[in-house]
């Protein structure tokens, strides 16, 4: 995998460089999360999909 130093990541940054500071709140495992995800990767690939001018997939 290709990693970037810190010079390289200020030069691909538009603005501030700020970090993602945001707090991590552990959960118990929800029986709902895999339902979640499939939503959100069929959301992902629709937009992806409308972008590249392919028809969506259903």
């Amino acid at each position: 995998m290709a990693t970037m130093d810190d010079d390289e990541i200020s030069a691909a940054v538009v603005g501030e460089l700020t970090p993602y500071a945001v707090p991590l709140i552990p959960e118990e495992p929800n029986p709902d999360w895999p339902t979640w995800y499939a939503d959100d990767a069929r959301a992902v690939l629709a937009s992806a999909n409308t972008l590249a001018g392919c028809p969506s997939s259903r």
